[in-house]
């Protein structure tokens, strides 16, 4: 029976400290099964559009948490109900009955 070990997740709830900036997995790592470093490449171009918009790094970089917080978010989301829809695949139950999600889209 293969073993199913918990995915180590990384959720700062503060990405930014005065001209420093986290992106990626640095400042959110997901889940394997959905992130893939894509989240940083989406991370670095967001930064750079606000950094592109504004003389003040501090100012862009809570811009930049500002427009990457509900996207991030989705995509967590979504890698727990992968997450619980692969193991359930496996025989495994990660299922919480109170967030009954579908793990397919129709």
């Amino acid at each position: 029976m293969p073993h199913f070990g918990p995915a180590e997740e990384l959720a700062l709830h503060v990405w930014h400290s005065d001209r420093v900036v986290l992106i990626g997995d640095a400042a959110r790592a997901c889940s394997p099964t959905m992130a893939q470093g894509g989240l940083a490449i989406e991370d670095a171009v967001v930064l750079a559009e606000e950094l592109s918009r504004t003389r003040s790094v501090t100012g862009a970089a809570e811009a930049f948490v500002a427009r990457r917080q509900s996207r991030v978010a989705r995509v967590r989301d979504r890698t727990h109900v992968e997450l619980r829809c692969s193991t359930a695949e496996q025989g495994i139950s990660l299922n919480d009955p109170s967030r009954p999600e579908r793990c397919w889209p129709s």
